[in-house]
């Protein structure tokens, strides 16, 4: 085999084990589960409430009537993720902030859509005084 043929040859075998090489970093990827919850307000009015995960920072978020919010942080090597924590004013039309909190159970999941977590439902009472929040059967 002259020099050029095989550098050639050498060439096309860093090819292909570039190629062999990259392809599980990207199936890596596709296998990434979530630690993963969905907030859904069935209700007629926008809510308020806030959400972290673990020993974060408190994020506010609004969700509008009939629609979701899905929280999701990648789980580690070993399956688990910070503890999910959410608040929200329990006591509607008084004025004043009434924290209701509660710490969050989550499912994991390869992909990041509705269901696709443990979904909890924000329920308002009868006399439409209070405001709480239920995980979804």
């Amino acid at each position: 085999m002259n020099k050029l043929t095989m550098t050639a040859v050498v060439a096309a075998a860093l090819g292909v084990a570039a190629a062999l090489g990259a392809a599980p970093a990207a199936r890596a990827d596709d296998c990434t589960e979530y630690a993963m919850i969905t907030i859904d307000n069935p209700t007629s009015g926008s809510l308020h409430y806030q959400f972290k995960w673990g020993d974060g920072a408190w994020k506010s978020v609004t969700v509008k009537p009939g629609h979701y919010v899905n929280h999701y942080v990648p789980l580690d090597e070993d399956g688990c993720a910070p503890t999910p924590r959410v608040r929200f004013d329990s006591v509607l039309g008084d004025g004043e902030v009434t924290y209701r909190e509660y710490k969050l159970d989550f499912y994991a999941s390869r992909t990041r859509g509705y269901h696709q977590g443990k979904v909890y439902l924000f329920e308002v009472s009868r006399c439409g005084c209070y405001l709480d929040l239920k995980a979804k059967r």
